[in-house]
């Protein structure tokens, strides 16, 4: 098996959900020179790099098809190292001096202007007419993709700098979680026990927040737990972009904070489920995990949650 292969299948077992069993994709390398293709590669992984450019009679010189959103890729370097797994968002074949500033800095390269994207292109382009027969022109058809990054994801600890992105990541579930301004969840992210991200690629797609006993939280489920419990980790939410539910990041989340707790000696996890009116996904979620129900309440609002616990051995 190839490293290549090898690299997918990891993805496969990742991302069981963008990558089911009859998915597919194609494995290649950026520009075609050893310097440039790497150079490409890394700024993908740093998120500069976010869409690409060909020529249309190059594909069309190759018998290449064109690509497709919702295609997925492995980016390699020069000498065939994967690098990342892509998916192709959008694709729009426009005439080369019609290419826009806005897609110019997308895809990242130099000092991200339209300036450079012409100069580069062009360059690139007069190179492929040895294959193609012909030469560039302002009327010539450019294959313009744009992507996203959806391998390797990595889990680390929020910083502050994260918070504008967990601030929109929560207002995309806000009506089964609960409502946050940059305040509330400044104070939260200060008194946290546990707070952690999800990048894909080098975007937060993913948060869990955490919090012990004794935080200045008015969380009613939180202040039931106070009262009930103790040797707990409160999970108070975790969010995964609607881009990415069921991409394994969840799990990602739940395993590394069950890694912190079993480091800190916690006993136990708790968090609640809205059971009137029910959040199926959650309850499937947290009964997988084996969370059971220690008690439910009536929110003022009156909505009734059930109140569980994970114990950790």
């Amino acid at each position: 098996m190839s490293e290549v292969e090898r690299f997918w299948n990891a993805f496969r077992v990742a991302e069981p959900a963008l990558a089911g069993p009859d998915a597919t994709y194609t494995a290649w390398h950026f520009c075609d020179n050893q310097a440039d293709a790497d150079e490409l590669a890394d700024l993908v992984l740093a998120g500069r790099k976010r869409a690409t450019a060909g020529a249309l009679w190059s594909y069309e010189a190759e018998g290449e098809p064109l690509p497709r959103p919702g295609d997925l890729s492995v980016v390699t370097d020069w000498s065939g190292t994967p690098r990342c797994v892509i998916r192709t968002t959008s694709v729009e074949v426009v005439p080369f001096g019609s290419v826009t500033e806005e897609f110019a800095a997308a895809e990242g390269e130099g000092d991200g202007s339209l300036d450079y994207w012409r100069r580069a292109h062009r360059a690139a382009f007069e190179r492929e007419a040895v294959l193609t027969g012909r030469a560039p022109s302002e009327e010539m058809p450019v294959v313009c993709e744009r992507f996203e990054v959806v391998y390797p994801y990595s889990i680390r600890p929020a910083r502050a700098s994260d918070l504008p992105a967990i601030l929109a990541l929560n207002a995309e579930w806000e009506h089964v979680t609960s409502p946050l301004d940059g305040a509330s969840l400044a104070t939260l992210h200060e008194h946290a026990a546990y707070h952690a991200v999800a990048e894909v690629g080098s975007r937060v797609r993913a948060f869990l927040l955490a919090l012990a006993p004794g935080a200045p939280y008015e969380s009613p489920n939180y202040r039931w737990f106070e009262d009930h419990s103790a040797g707990f980790l409160y999970i108070d939410r975790i969010v995964v972009t609607h881009a990415h539910q069921r991409s394994g990041l969840g799990d990602a989340l739940y395993r590394d904070l069950l890694s912190y707790a079993g480091r800190c000696g916690i006993e136990r996890l708790v968090c609640e489920v809205d059971a009137e009116p029910l959040n199926a996904a959650s309850d499937a979620f947290h009964s997988r995990r084996g969370f059971v129900e220690v008690g439910t309440q009536v929110l003022p609002d009156g909505k009734r949650v059930s109140l569980r616990e994970l114990s950790i051995p």
